[in-house]
């Protein structure tokens, strides 16, 4: 009754206390809702869509991470670092940490080294490490960003990673 009135979430809400099933099949007519605004936004390039897609449901995050990097393209990094912190509140895993921690390196690499920190207490991979060692660069801890380097090249066998003072190669890590 609640759905066909309107009222999704209201409706999700309740099958959340009485029917998983119920609730799986209405949350993913609201994801197919948000897709579906996302893929306007993708061939229209308007973010009105973006944020039409924010509200269909507050648990959803790819739609704050989309609005996130659309602000970035448009260099409007505070616009951008809130839309990555709305994606992290709506779902806080890996990933999110990770663009956040990104998004910060350059503004605040103080805090974006707080949360790739938190990330690292979920996995440990040779990318993090990597923004790891950005951060510390940034923080002028050259030790610091050295060893998160040299984790990253141990991880990363194939030489792909570069960075500003380093470089990874079959034998190690080099100084530039």
């Amino acid at each position: 009754m609640l759905e066909k009135s309107g009222k999704e979430l209201e409706a999700l809400k309740i099958y959340s206390f009485f029917s998983e099933e119920k609730y799986r099949v209405l949350e993913q007519k609201l994801i197919e809702r948000a897709n579906s605004l996302i893929a306007e936004f993708e061939k229209q390039g308007n973010p009105k869509h973006l944020t039409e897609a924010l509200n269909v449901l507050p648990t959803y995050d790819v739609p704050a991470l989309k609005l996130g990097f659309y602000y970035l393209g448009k260099n409007k990094i505070d616009d951008a670092l809130n839309m990555f912190e709305e994606a992290l509140r709506r779902n806080r895993k890996f990933q999110n940490l990770l663009i956040l921690g990104y998004a910060l390196l350059k503004k605040d690499p103080k805090r974006a080294l707080e949360v790739l920190d938190e990330a690292q207490k979920i996995r440990r991979t040779a990318p993090l490490a990597f923004l790891r060692g950005k951060a510390f660069e940034e923080l002028n801890s050259p030790p610091h960003a050295l060893r998160e380097y040299m984790y990253a090249c141990r991880r990363y066998s194939r030489g792909l990673l570069q960075g500003p003072t380093f470089r990874c190669e079959q034998g190690g890590i080099r100084s530039r």
